[in-house]
């Protein structure tokens, strides 16, 4: 099974140009003093995002070199600074890979996420990210344009807004 699965992200990675968008879906989930992340993107494409930092994706570090770029492409900022993003792991095939992260955040009011996945890739990049507080979820989308969003929007989606009592 491991040789199936590497075999794929070889062959991935070769087909990884021959697509013109880049895309990721994933969940985060608030528990009241975090937000849990999972995130899934195509695995040719995270094994050439991952060439071109230098960082081999198929190696004995495979998983140390995820977690750097993951902590480094995934910002969270608060009204009191940067919330640290922790990296805790993945798995995955030769299609996907799930990406798995969280962050110590007491609030989401004026947080904002900046979800820099496959951006080296170019500029045809679309994240769709549902967060979820309890039985209430929302929508965010990232584009290489809108990098950096609030977690927390309006209906309209153009400014912060406060988080509804919870039932």
């Amino acid at each position: 099974m491991r040789a199936l699965c590497l075999l794929g992200l070889l062959l991935g990675a070769r087909v990884a140009a021959a697509h013109p968008q880049q895309t990721s879906l994933g969940e985060a989930h608030w528990r009241g003093d975090r937000l849990e992340l999972a995130i899934r993107v195509a695995t040719h494409d995270l094994v050439d995002a991952l060439a071109r930092h230098g960082e081999d994706a198929l190696g004995p570090q495979a998983d140390a070199a995820l977690g750097r770029y993951v902590v480094a492409a995934l910002d969270v900022e608060t009204p009191t600074g940067r919330a640290p993003v922790r990296y805790l792991g993945h798995e995955g095939d030769p299609e996907g890979t799930w990406l798995y992260a969280e962050v110590a955040l007491p609030t989401l009011r004026a947080a904002t996420l900046r979800h820099g996945l496959l951006a080296e890739l170019g500029p045809a990049v679309v994240h769709t990210l549902t967060l979820y507080d309890g039985p209430r979820r929302w929508s965010l989308t990232f584009t290489a344009a809108t990098p950096v969003l609030p977690l927390l929007q309006s209906p309209t989606g153009n400014a912060p807004a406060e988080p509804p009592p919870r039932p």
